[in-house]
């Protein structure tokens, strides 16, 4: 097995509980099966601990208040103290801050920016990083489909970036220019199935009059092109769209972008802003995420997405620190280090969030929005909304979402009619019998044929209460009731209905279902201005059915009500 690391990745030793952060807050820390299975076999007061503070079905740590069940009021490990040093770590605990990318005999192994103390190393180190080499006689993993074409390909392409990037004869927004027009041009031959022109295209890179042509091409964008502040604000609406994984992220993020709207940077201030922030940390940034992630489009063959994501993580880390100067009046190393791990702590630890992201700098040019849906009233409670998962209800966010695109509103006006059919929507559900996915051995979830599940999810996920089987209607009863607890409902209210089948339950069975419903609603003086009986978010062959109840105005009903026609859902003209 090859290796490749940094140079600086071998100065860096952990600082403990003298850290301004902590390693084991604010994600999910998953255990390898080799750790699971040494905890198990642990007794007395320590493997007690153990039994009690791992989900062993998730495979991870307990958290509390999204921390680690194990993390001491002192920011220390309890585990590794109690457990008399490292050894008891499991692969997660012990890698971090390291970073491993595997690829057919060679592993990457980088630090993380993300903590404090490898921000430090990475952005403080003044030379052009060195990239050292050692083989070492480890079993080597075998990938299947693994293109090792491509990604010999890839290695040279990444060379010269990294040649690019670390040339100081000329200014880093040149050199990050030339490397973002190269991995476009690189992405169109992989589209193509062309990799036998890489070579000649690396070649054409790496002529001495590209320096010059790109310098001109961008003295002349300087007056055509977007402004450097609505590349940031284009920047910044992505960040919207992705999880939070910090309480503090979002305030964080607004009040950066508060200042950078509000604000322009003087001559002065423009100088001793980037003084601090200079052209050398953009390099190691840069260097950072295309050593990180670049070679890892030999997977999904997106070389030109990685390649922007780099660009786009080290505007963004920019723009926050710029943030903090336009607030404080003044910056310090440590505000740019900063700046760099809160960002790599929220992109880079969420799959989603980076899969998010890639996605989203991949439509050049078109405005794109996201609205998450959340109506499931038993996955979270309501000072969680934004932890509930999107159930049944989607159909009617869906639907309206579409009949106000259909109408040409602008996206800024789409995404409000959006959110405010999300905010006026709630749904539970009731399980009776479990379901199978298509190729699993096992149901979800297992049930007795006399019990119910009040709150289960289609996939298994765990509901609030089980119940003794009960008629439909005193079933219906006490959905409704926690339904209208959930979202008040005052007489004169007009609501759209759905009545969901999770897969087996019948037409007939739901319509009695709605009947009851339909009863407790008039009796509150509430007005169903729409209904709806179907299967439309089910689960192969699994019992019970789902309530969705949507308040309505003349605005959303005017997208409700709009014909629409697709094999999922039809819906004539009002």
């Amino acid at each position: 097995m090859q290796y490749i690391i940094p140079h600086y990745y071998k100065k860096f030793v952990c600082i403990g509980g003298d850290c301004p952060d902590t390693c084991c807050a604010g994600w999910q820390i998953m255990i390898d099966p080799a750790s699971l299975k040494k905890y198990r076999q642990i007794k007395g007061r320590l493997g007690s601990r153990l039994h009690n503070e791992i989900d062993w079905e998730e495979g991870a740590f307990r958290q509390y208040e999204k921390r680690c069940a194990f993390l001491n009021e002192e920011n220390l490990c309890d585990l590794y103290i109690e457990g008399n040093g490292s050894g008891m770590f499991c692969k997660t605990c012990r890698l971090y801050p390291r970073h491993v990318e595997e690829f057919e005999g060679l592993r990457e192994i980088s630090l993380s920016l993300s903590c404090p103390e490898a921000a430090n190393l990475i952005l403080g180190c003044e030379e052009p990083v060195r990239f050292l080499e050692a083989e070492n006689p480890d079993r080597e993993e075998t990938y299947e489909d693994f293109d090792f074409f491509l990604f010999t390909k890839l290695e040279d392409a990444r060379t010269l970036i990294f040649q690019i990037l670390q040339n100081r004869e000329y200014p880093i927004r040149l050199r990050m220019a030339i490397v973002l027009a190269l991995a476009h041009d690189l992405q169109e031959t992989i589209d193509k199935n062309a990799l036998f022109e890489i070579d000649g295209l690396l070649k054409r890179y790496e002529k001495e009059r590209v320096w010059t042509w790109f310098q001109e091409k961008l003295d002349n964008l300087d007056t055509e092109a977007k402004t450097q502040q609505e590349v940031c604000g284009n920047l910044f609406v992505i960040l919207n769209h992705l999880e939070v994984l910090r309480d503090d992220w979002k305030g964080y993020v607004k009040e950066a972008k508060n200042m950078l709207l509000e604000s322009e940077l003087s001559a002065e201030q423009r100088k001793e802003f980037e003084s601090v922030f200079t052209e050398k940390i953009m390099e190691q940034l840069m260097v950072y995420f295309v050593f990180t992630y670049f070679c890892g489009a030999v997977y999904d063959e997106q070389a030109y997405g990685k390649l922007k994501f780099a660009v786009a993580g080290c505007i963004l880390i920019r723009a926050l620190a710029k943030g903090v100067f336009l607030k404080n009046g003044t910056l310090e190393f440590s505000d740019v280090a900063e700046a760099a791990r809160r960002y790599a702590r929220e992109v880079e630890h969420s799959d989603f969030n980076k899969c998010k992201m890639e996605q989203m700098l991949q439509d050049e040019g078109i405005q794109t929005a996201h609205v998450r849906t959340w109506d499931d009233c038993a996955s979270a409670p309501p000072d969680r909304m934004e932890d509930r998962r999107g159930i049944a209800g989607n159909v009617f966010v869906i639907k309206i979402a579409g009949a106000a695109c259909d109408e040409g509103l602008g996206l800024e006006e789409v995404v409000r009619v959006t959110e405010k059919a999300r905010a006026w929507l709630r749904t539970i559900g009731v399980a009776t019998s479990p379901g199978q996915i298509p190729g699993s051995e096992k149901p979800t979830f297992q049930l007795a044929e006399d019990e119910l599940e009040y709150g289960m999810g289609i996939h298994g996920e765990p509901g609030i209460k089980r119940a003794k089987m009960c008629p439909a209607d005193e079933l219906t009863q006490v959905m409704y009731q926690n339904l209208a607890k959930d979202m008040p409902l005052n007489p004169g209210d007009e609501v759209c209905v759905l009545v969901n089948g999770l897969g087996s339950t019948t037409i007939m069975e739901m319509g009695i279902v709605y009947r009851k419903l339909k009863e407790l609603l008039d009796s509150d003086g509430v007005v169903v201005y729409d209904a709806d009986i179907n299967n439309y978010c089910t689960c192969m062959e699994m019992g019970g059915f789902s309530i969705s109840v949507m308040k309505m105005d003349d605005e959303l009903k005017k997208y409700y009500d709009a014909p629409c026609h697709s094999p999922y859902y039809t819906r004539e003209e009002r």
